[in-house]
């Protein structure tokens, strides 16, 4: 509802514009991690999850929780085969996902190039999602939240706050659209030409500074995470959660917002192509599978910890912290709904700010300026982790292939990141959340789900699935019990290849391309949107060309594992 207003507002000053919308490693004389299932928790607690899906919240919102059933069912199909199929892999050859796809079948070598490119990509934007959240951070520390009233800058004359009327308008969303995204400055991409100075220098500290002081203080990321520096917030997501429910049990219509969420699903959405294909996006972006972040994490793990347990583990709390997160989101929108006499469903609709906008839940829980801090260093703590993560994973697909590198890390990491920073650097001018939403919709959706899919082919069909059981528990000594396996043979073998290449093929027969509120994207945009995911699928047949021209490995050789397939110990030995 906000958002139609802001729209409305944008469309008066520029409805001319509008259009309708539709070699030898020493990486454990580095750093050893003691349990993946500690990073893997961080890097799958996004902040979208935090929001319960914020990414595709348009169909959230009109159908709940009846999302979470296709979003349960892609999580046992594809997402939780795929988790645990990654960590195991990464701990049994300790290598990035460059090298392991290369000595796995060299004809296959460009899967591991295209995943730390997605990795890539998503830091790119992922550090502009962490700059807004500084700027709330410290946008707290005034005696009046900006977005509790309409007496700022920013502000136009249609703001109105709920206890001035009971209009559609809330203050939260002007504070969003007007400070963060300067929305009412440009007419879609025609008029995108002005740096906001403070979220750029925001976006600075989150791709540049943060990792290279890591690596310059701890060697890698990993050790800083591991010394305690973040770890000592992993409650905090918790915490906040558990507060804003406690606190939005306690309003006026908190009960219809809960109900609205929970007991009164449309099920016809179920029908709908769009549900299932935002789901199973969903649960890949979430658990960060095809992203290379797992495997290069996992790489680190001693030989024998049990990731089959941290697999199940992570998954679950994943899937359930969706759930909690949504209880205390719809708490707050009930009474919001409450207090604007409205339905539930037409409190907010969908969009990337939904967390920020949200925030208006703080402004009645005392002190609010403490629990908006709270709030948002929340996103920023596990922001932090997820980054932190991805470029490891780019890092690291770097330091395997040229292993010279590793005696210039923080010169790789500065290099690495202060590239992400050039390019995240636009989604900071004005109107610079239209490139965010491209960067979001193209980079990590469909490229993605052909990594996925190839992925899964070479690992259980050309390389087998038998071996991968057999490394797991004859050579990593990790017991699986009978039912267990018996779901990870039929996972493997049918139902994740399957769901994945049908998601895949009706996520491009019923493509939406890239919009904002009303606002489509101009074709350049979208034509460079799917340059953008080619870009990281590109290099599936381009490196199987150049493996091929080069005839080192011909005929059968093409397609089985090289010698250097092996564990780590033993790979050290056979390189000698």
């Amino acid at each position: 509802m906000a958002w139609k207003k802001v729209n409305k507002i944008v469309k008066k000053e520029c409805s001319s514009s509008k259009q309708d919308a539709p070699k030898k490693s020493n990486r454990r004389s580095k750093c050893v991690v003691e349990d993946t299932c500690k990073f893997c928790k961080e890097t799958s607690l996004r902040e979208d999850d935090q929001m319960v899906i914020c990414e595709h919240c348009e169909d959230f919102i009109c159908i709940s929780s009846v999302f979470l059933i296709p979003y349960t069912i892609m999580l046992f199909l594809a997402g939780l085969p795929m988790f645990f199929m990654e960590l195991a892999l990464g701990q049994y050859v300790g290598l990035g996902p460059n090298m392991l796809f290369q000595n796995m079948a060299p004809l296959f070598s460009g899967l591991g190039i295209g995943m730390p490119i997605v990795s890539f990509y998503c830091c790119v934007y992922f550090g502009v999602i962490m700059a807004w959240s500084i700027y709330y951070t410290f946008s707290s520390f005034t005696a009046e939240l900006p977005w509790g009233s309409c007496d700022n800058d920013f502000n136009t004359p249609e703001c109105a706050t709920v206890e001035d009327v009971r209009m559609c308008e809330e203050n939260s969303t002007y504070y969003y659209d007007h400070s963060c995204l300067s929305l009412e400055k440009i007419c879609g991409l025609e008029g995108y030409d002005t740096y906001n100075d403070t979220l750029c220098y925001d976006a600075n500290t989150t791709t540049t500074l943060t990792p290279g002081e890591a690596v310059h203080r701890m060697s890698s990321s990993e050790d800083f995470y591991k010394n305690g520096v973040l770890g000592a917030l992993d409650p905090l997501p918790c915490v906040v959660l558990t507060v804003i429910l406690g606190f939005g049990l306690t309003l006026d219509g908190a009960t219809e917002g809960i109900q609205f969420y929970f007991l009164q699903p449309n099920v016809t959405k179920l029908l709908e192509i769009e549900v299932w294909t935002d789901a199973s996006t969903q649960i890949f972006y979430s658990l960060g599978v095809a992203f290379g972040s797992l495997i290069t994490l996992s790489s680190y793990n001693k030989f024998n910890t049990n990731c089959m347990r941290d697999a199940l583990v992570v998954a679950t709390c994943n899937c359930l912290t969706s759930v909690y997160a949504g209880f205390a989101l719809f708490s707050v929108l009930g009474a919001l709904a409450h207090e604007l006499d409205v339905p539930v469903s037409e409190v907010v609709t969908s969009g990337s700010g939904l967390a920020f906008i949200a925030a208006s839940a703080v402004l009645n829980m005392p002190p609010p300026q403490l629990w908006s801090i709270l709030f948002f260093v929340m996103f920023i703590t596990i922001g932090l982790s997820s980054q932190f993560a991805m470029v490891e994973t780019v890092n690291t697909a770097l330091y395997d292939q040229w292993p010279a590198l590793r005696r210039h890390k923080l010169a790789v990491s500065l290099a690495v990141c202060s590239l992400m920073f050039a390019l995240g650097s636009p989604m900071c001018l004005q109107g610079g959340v239209y490139i965010f939403e491209l960067f979001n919709l193209y980079s990590t959706g469909v490229s993605v789900l052909v990594l996925a899919f190839v992925e899964v082919i070479l690992v259980h069909y050309i390389y087998g699935h038998r071996k991968i059981l057999q490394h797991i528990q004859d050579e990593m000594g990790i017991h699986i019990p009978l039912l267990l396996r018996g779901y990870w043979h039929i996972t493997w073998l049918l139902l994740t290849p399957a769901s994945v290449l049908l998601i895949l093929a009706l996520s491009l027969v019923f493509w939406v391309p890239a919009y904002w509120g009303d606002y489509l994207l101009p074709q350049v945009a979208q034509i460079l949107g799917w340059l953008i995911c080619l870009s990281s699928v590109v290099w599936l047949p381009l490196m199987a060309l150049v493996v091929v021209c080069k005839q080192e490995y011909t005929g059968m050789a093409l397609v089985r594992p090289t010698e250097l397939m092996c564990p780590a110990a033993e790979r050290r030995r056979r390189e000698k």
